[in-house]
């Protein structure tokens, strides 16, 4: 029972991602913890983060400007996710479950009712370290670095290719810091890494075929849907944490 439903979350995040370019640690995580625990979720992340992620920062030739563009929120990003990992192991699993739930529930309402946020190119100067902190902390305690990164790059009204590939670079580079801070806090070892490793096939999977349906279904349905999904997975996620 919990390898399949840990198989059908990387394979649903990897579709998702597919399709609109994100979405994959944010669904896996999401589906996963309804049956293992938090701690247990996360070091499976990521190896199919830094795979699926991989290949969508190196399309669209534009890596260099983007990382030198971004590179104040992708450093504090790297940093804080060592204290996000430090989070995980020592404050009550059900505080950061009830936090991500949240988080996943704010964030599929706003998407849902077509909230839009704007912010100016004059406030990168600050708004870009914040949410590298956000993002960092989000991602040690959850394996989730999606939802701040995501707002603020919406907000900078990124057309669609340099959204997607900044993605991309960012949850590579960070990925590769959480690895090492899950490492290092033992939490991912030789025992969870080859699962890791083999989570990356259906995460993979999934995203080529996403890429495929991306060409026949709207995409503005299908977020619809992923977001209506989330939400929900959000809402039962605090009611976990609750009772």
């Amino acid at each position: 029972m919990i390898l399949t439903v840990c198989f059908v979350a990387f394979f649903s995040g990897g579709l998702i991602k597919g399709v609109v370019g994100m979405g994959l640690p944010l669904t896996s995580v999401a589906l996963m913890t309804q049956v293992i625990d938090l701690r247990i979720a996360v070091p499976l992340l990521v190896i199919p983060i830094l795979a699926t992620n991989f290949f969508q920062a190196i399309r669209g030739g534009n890596a260099r400007l983007l990382i030198s563009q971004y590179w104040p929120l992708i450093v504090p990003a790297c940093v804080f996710t060592f204290a996000g990992v430090y989070i995980l192991i020592n404050v009550d699993p059900s505080l950061i479950i009830m936090t991500l739930g949240t988080v996943i529930t704010v964030y599929a309402l706003v998407n849902i009712f077509a909230f839009h946020v704007t912010v100016s190119q004059k406030h990168k100067v600050w708004l870009s370290p914040v949410t590298g902190t956000a993002a960092g902390l989000m991602a040690g305690m959850t394996g989730v670095i999606a939802i701040p990164t995501m707002i603020y790059f919406q907000a900078l009204g990124l057309k669609k290719d340099l959204f997607v590939q900044a993605l991309g670079i960012t949850f590579f580079i960070a990925g590769i810091f959480l690895l090492l801070a899950l490492w290092q806090r033992q939490i991912l070892n030789l025992d969870n890494l080859p699962i890791s490793a083999l989570a990356m096939l259906p995460a993979m999977a999934g995203m080529f075929i996403g890429e495929k349906i991306r060409r026949f279904i709207s995409e503005k349905r299908f977020r619809i849907g992923v977001f209506l999904f989330l939400a929900l997975a959000g809402l039962n996620l605090v009611r976990k944490a609750l009772f």
